[in-house]
């Protein structure tokens, strides 16, 4: 098994699981750096307002929250409620009149 993971779970099925939620963790965490690299590439044409680093965290959050269901099929739910949570709060913030 990969990473060691016959060190640690016992079934196959348990192992197949673990393997997905890494795949899931490796995915996740290429949409964040993404997310950040659009704020640099925002800081690099000024102004640049609260509401657009809202917009970019808001989209990466959402993005996230569909990966989550896509990999897991609703299962990890601790996971898609805060990115959904996270996208809702931080797309209502950019989108709401002042």
């Amino acid at each position: 098994m990969a990473l060691g993971l016959n060190l640690i779970v016992s079934t196959p099925r348990i192992a197949s699981y673990m393997r997905q939620i890494l795949r899931l963790a490796w995915h996740v965490t290429s949409l964040a750096w993404f997310g950040l690299a659009g704020i640099v590439v925002m800081l690099a044409f000024p102004p640049l307002s609260d509401r657009d680093v809202a917009v970019a965290v808001g989209v990466t959050a959402l993005a996230s929250f569909v990966s989550v269901m896509a990999f897991t099929r609703g299962k990890h739910v601790a996971a898609w409620v805060l990115f959904l949570v996270i996208s809702v709060v931080t797309l209502a913030f950019a989108l709401a009149p002042r």
